[in-house]
C-alpha cells in the first residue's frame, strides 16, 4: 500500500448514515497491530470500537498564548499502516514539536512494546 493512500476502502467500510470508520476484524491486525502477539490481538479484539473520522477532521480555532503554549513531543510508529511516517511527519512538522520519539512499532506500541513505550513517556517528565 502507497504511504498516501487510505486503508478505508479495502480494509473497512464507512457508513454515512453513523459515519463511523469499521474496519474488517479479519484486517485489523494488518491494519493496527502487526507486530503484536496473537494474544495480544485477542485482548485487543474485545477493546475495538469503531471510530468516527469527523473529529481528526473538523477545523479547530487556537492561538499561540494557550494551545501554542504547550509543550509538544511526537511519538512517531515508524511501522504505522493507519497514519503513515510521512503523514506523521507533516503532522509533527507543521505543529512543531520539541522532541519526537521513533519507535520501532505498529500502530500501538502500547502492546507491541509497552516497556519501550513506558520509559519513552517517563523520559518526557524531565524535560523542561
Amino acid at each position: 500500500m502507497a504511504a498516501s493512500c487510505s486503508t478505508v476502502g479495502s480494509v473497512g467500510r464507512t457508513d454515512i448514515p453513523d459515519r463511523y470508520v469499521h474496519p474488517k476484524e479479519d484486517k485489523r491486525k494488518d491494519i493496527f497491530y502487526q507486530d503484536c502477539s496473537d494474544d495480544d490481538v485477542e485482548r485487543a479484539r474485545h477493546l475495538f470500537r469503531s471510530e468516527s473520522p469527523v473529529p481528526g477532521g473538523t477545523p479547530v480555532d487556537v492561538t499561540e498564548d494557550n494551545f501554542g503554549s504547550v509543550t509538544r513531543t511526537y511519538i512517531e510508529c515508524l511501522h504505522d499502516h493507519v497514519i503513515s511516517p510521512s503523514i506523521q511527519k507533516k503532522m509533527y512538522t507543521e505543529l512543531p514539536c520539541r522532541r519526537v520519539v521513533s519507535m520501532n512499532t505498529s500502530h500501538s506500541p502500547f502492546l507491541s512494546a509497552p516497556e519501550e513505550l513506558a520509559r519513552n513517556l517517563e523520559s518526557l517528565a524531565t524535560i523542561n
